[in-house]
């Protein structure tokens, strides 16, 4: 009975915690009006980044750990170029990024929907 109680207990804790989603920071994207969102969405410390104009759309971009990598954002003309790198140190203490993968969005078409 005791068992059951302390089981049922760690479950509910469990649950409570891993299904959180707290605000870190908002960062200008590209020097304009965009800008990404990133919130920390489990007790482990991985984050989420969401991209917005605060007006007219806020998408999700995908999630991350800050210890082995981000997102990175180049604006080009009206497109908008998403990277995600990760980090990969060698063994001197050097680090490299590597592009995990890309995406790319249309600026003008994200305002019209």
């Amino acid at each position: 009975m005791i068992r059951s109680k302390t089981i049922i207990i760690a479950i509910l804790i469990t649950s409570i915690t891993s299904c959180y989603k707290n605000y870190k920071v908002t960062a200008r994207v590209c020097n304009s009006n965009l800008y990404e969102e990133i919130y920390e969405v489990t007790a482990a410390g991985v984050y989420a980044s969401y991209l917005t104009d605060s007006i007219s759309f806020r998408i999700y971009i995908g999630k991350y750990d800050p210890e082995s990598g981000y997102y990175n954002f180049i604006c080009k003309g009206d497109s908008l170029y998403i990277e995600k790198l990760s980090h990969r140190d060698s063994f001197r203490g050097d680090t490299v990024n590597i592009v995990v993968s890309r995406r790319t969005l249309n600026l003008k078409s994200l305002k019209k929907k």
